[in-house]
């Protein structure tokens, strides 16, 4: 579907990409796809999206992001590299974000191979990818501290992002256990409770602190060193609560954050063709890259909430 997409808008003439299989840290090796505008060689390194999917850490392909990834590169006008991390139930916790951590690393190893600049990159994601993507931000928070150097990474971008397990979920933080959103959505068509509960227990994260997934619960201190951080929720969705929760928290730590919320609609509501709002869903995307690349100011002020 991605692919007759890819070709049905015409990306396939505005958008190329080339495939590499990079390394990873137990001597495997994952799948990389670099998309880059047709005519952007102008000689000048670009800025770069590293760019995770979604699917509850179990499914997920280079073929099927590659609409996704040719729209943000086009809208951009810089290039898009998906790390395409190893899924559970094979690959148990923290597989994936050790794939991600490591594709971040080799892609800024070989910036000029792939005619990126290293000093202009943002990560971004959808649901478990956008878990990943703030897994990696974190991780590259906590070493450029360690290290006392400055971050590689410019800001995040979550899109629908699953930031707690669900034997923490923190629902003393809502006025009432109906009114949150693991209540009021868990018969949610895309992502129901119990589809939701199949991708945590293959995931085999077992230790429910552990802020490589339970972000909540990450010291304070670390977070208030975050870059800037741009959250997409969908009011009709199962991981609705967290988003806003992470936002609300890195708002208070004092971290640029933007916060757009697309009232009633469900978790990936971009996957059924025709919805009105997907075209504004793919442009908020590009633009809140923009945004964490310096490169615009996206028509909001950061601590804004913005109803779509």
């Amino acid at each position: 579907m991605a692919l007759k997409i890819y070709s049905q808008l015409g990306l396939d003439k505005a958008v190329k990409y080339v495939d590499y299989n990079i390394a990873t840290r137990d001597e495997q090796r994952i799948p990389l796809r670099a998309y880059r505008p047709v005519g952007s060689s102008d000689g000048k390194p670009s800025p770069a999206l590293v760019y995770f999917h979604g699917g509850g850490m179990l499914i997920g392909s280079l073929d099927g992001e590659v609409a996704l990834a040719s729209l943000l590169a086009n809208a951009l006008g810089t290039t898009v590299l998906h790390v395409c991390y190893r899924h559970t139930p094979q690959y148990k916790h923290p597989t994936q974000h050790e794939d991600s951590w490591d594709g971040l690393e080799w892609i800024l190893a070989h910036a000029e191979q792939l005619h990126i600049d290293p000093a202009q990159v943002s990560v971004g994601g959808v649901s478990a990818g956008a878990t990943l993507a703030a897994s990696i931000t974190l991780a590259e928070t906590r070493m450029a501290i360690k290290e006392n150097r400055p971050q590689r990474i410019r800001g995040q971008v979550l899109v629908v992002p699953w930031l707690v397990m669900s034997n923490e979920y923190p629902f003393e933080l809502v006025t009432s256990r109906e009114k949150s959103s693991r209540v009021q959505t868990s018969l949610n068509a895309t992502l129901p409770e119990q589809r939701l509960a199949l991708f945590t227990k293959l995931y085999d994260a077992l230790d429910p602190k552990d802020s490589l997934h339970n972000f909540l619960f990450t010291d304070p201190k670390l977070l208030s060193n975050l870059p800037k951080t741009a959250i997409i929720v969908h009011g009709g969705d199962i991981l609705r609560d967290e988003g806003l929760f992470y936002a609300q928290k890195l708002e208070e730590l004092g971290v640029p954050t933007k916060v757009h919320i697309f009232k009633a609609l469900p978790h990936a509501f971009r996957i059924f063709p025709g919805l009105p709002q997907n075209k504004r869903c793919d442009e908020l995307f590009a633009e809140s890259v923009l945004w964490t690349l310096g490169k615009s100011e996206s028509g909001t002020s950061p601590g804004q909430w913005v109803d779509e």
